[in-house]
């Protein structure tokens, strides 16, 4: 049976997404998460990603910085980071997904 790593790699080469190509497998993850999910908060993506908190959260902020996701801080608590995809992110997701319902 294939490990997750070896079907993302492929899956990300069969999608042809140059944009999807540079990003790492927990990068891939976190994304896909927040176009599933359209808006959500830091700690379940760290849920999602293979890596100890630390590292999820450098995956989290490339994102960020690739134009990809936003980051804000939830007006209710401080603490909590919100993630909504970006101009350019829900434009990659209407690309990937426009076959799928999401």
């Amino acid at each position: 049976m294939p490990s997750p790593h070896s079907v993302l790699v492929v899956l990300r080469r069969m999608l042809g997404e140059p944009a999807l190509a540079r990003l790492t497998t927990s990068e891939l993850l976190a994304f896909i998460t927040v176009c599933e999910e359209r808006q959500t908060n830091g700690a379940r993506l760290v849920a999602v990603i293979p890596r100890p908190v630390r590292t999820a959260f450098r995956h989290i902020r490339r994102l960020n910085e690739r134009g990809l996701i936003r980051l804000s801080s939830s007006a209710v608590d401080r603490r909590i980071t919100i993630v909504t995809l970006t101009e350019q992110g829900e434009g990659l997701r209407e690309s990937i997904f426009r076959e799928e319902q999401i």
